[in-house]
């Protein structure tokens, strides 16, 4: 690596071990979420603290072992945090160890990307240094390499899968094709959520007809197929309540009819406004959701929003507008031990998102024109146009999939976003040459 590159990645360290390492630690309060992983094993934090505290320190309590039945990728960087916590000797488990994982896998993808850039001259290399290290080093991403959220697994294996493509787009070395695939797999097995983005970077592997690159392609395409059939029954009645009731309705203005062909029956209007986490909600008795079940479905909605252009418009402008937010405003950073107030939030390197959601909050249409300009000129090669299609499913899947924690959702959105500009610019630079 050169001088720049080492110079990049020392910055980008330093930024790192200044926000996750150094109290007060940042990271991002849990909303429930962590026991889905942290549970599996028995690492306890007080639910009262949800939202309000980011907890640092986790108490093995084998009584509260729950097994979520998720089956995310997370489990391996957890495990890897695991053992850097026993090589410690620490009691309680420390959430730095986690970010000691996440924080070096980003760091390698920094570090395989440099040699990609070193045909930009010097003035140039740290100018897309410099937006670099804003936009990817900024407080939305790098809190959650301190936490439990699976969101995190996706943001480093994304990261890590550009970085290890761009090196095969290079050298055309099959090492970097297998450390994309693996990439690529451990960022889509991270929830199901990020499934369908394995559609265009297996459709990128297999854009050139050679045996390697769609072996690639077919394990991409395997490892989403596997994911697919894992998805919990019972999550799938949740989505169904919170995109019908909590997202739809509240915007329609003909709710019986609305009602009926979203599948549900008038007696059904008491639940419009609210979501299945609400107070009172029936959505986590069985009977319940096995009816939800039987009269409506995903497919049923995706079809009554193909079908209702003025309410998926509506929609459309409210999860723009959520996106704009770009960091969740009802997560705190700091543990409580920091002595912080409730959902007390850090501006530790929040320039790139506090500049993003200064431009577009409340400016939705021009947050789309944004996203669409720079997706209409990185069509221009396949990985552009993989990492553009890549981008939209993201917005697609984290804005219609759900209707609640909508910003940290689009977290992927805005951070394939970022990469997209970083495309941008780097072809910029090259043609000013």
């Amino acid at each position: 690596m050169d001088r720049i590159g080492a110079f990049t990645l020392g910055i980008a360290a330093a930024i790192l071990a200044a926000v996750l390492f150094v109290p007060p630690v940042i990271g991002l309060a849990n909303n429930g979420d962590y026991g889905k992983v942290s549970l599996h094993y028995t690492l306890f934090s007080p639910n009262e603290e949800e939202f309000y505290f980011a907890p640092q320190t986790h108490k093995f309590l084998p009584e509260k072992r729950w097994d979520s039945g998720f089956v995310t990728s997370t489990h391996l960087p957890v495990q890897a945090a695991l053992l850097l916590h026993r090589l410690s000797g620490q009691a309680d488990f420390d959430c730095r160890f986690l970010a000691a994982v996440y924080g070096a896998l980003f760091l390698l993808a920094l570090g395989i990307l440099q040699p990609c850039l070193t045909n930009l001259p010097p003035l140039r290399r740290l100018l897309f240094s410099t937006a670099l290290l804003l936009l990817l080093c900024d407080i939305a991403y790098t809190a959650l390499f301190n936490t439990f959220f699976m969101d995190a697994t996706a943001l480093t294996g994304l990261l890590l899968a550009a970085a290890a493509w761009l090196r095969y787009e290079r050298s055309q070395n099959l090492g970097w094709l297998g450390l994309f695939t693996a990439a690529v797999l451990l960022a889509i097995l991270a929830k199901a959520q990020h499934l369908p983005l394995a559609l265009p970077l297996a459709t990128l592997a297999a854009s050139k007809l050679r045996p390697a690159r769609l072996l690639s392609a077919v394990l991409i395409l395997a490892g989403c197929f596997y994911g697919f059939r894992q998805i919990q029954e019972e999550y799938t009645p949740i989505t169904i309540f919170n995109v019908a009731f909590y997202a739809i309705l509240p915007l329609s203005d003909d709710k019986p009819k609305h009602l009926a062909e979203l599948g549900f029956d008038e007696s059904y209007t008491k639940w419009i406004g609210t979501h299945a986490y609400d107070r009172g909600s029936r959505v986590g008795e069985p009977e319940f959701y096995q009816e939800l079940l039987r009269r409506s479905s995903q497919s049923k909605i995706a079809y009554f929003l193909a079908t209702h252009p003025t309410i998926t418009y509506a929609i459309l402008l409210n999860r723009l507008n959520e996106a704009a937010f770009v960091r969740p405003l009802n997560f705190g950073n700091y543990d409580r031990s920091a002595g912080r107030p409730p959902l007390a939030q850090s501006n530790a390197f929040a320039l790139a998102s506090s500049a993003k959601s200064w431009l577009f909050l409340g400016r939705p249409l021009l947050l789309l024109a944004y996203a669409l300009i720079l997706g209409a000129i990185a069509l221009r090669h396949p990985p552009s146009i993989a990492l553009a299609a890549t981008t939209l499913l993201a917005f697609a899947v984290g804005a219609f999939g759900d209707s609640l924690d909508v910003t940290r959702h689009l977290t992927l959105f805005n951070l394939l976003l970022d990469l997209l500009l970083l495309t941008v610019f780097y072809a910029a630079l090259q043609r000013t040459r």
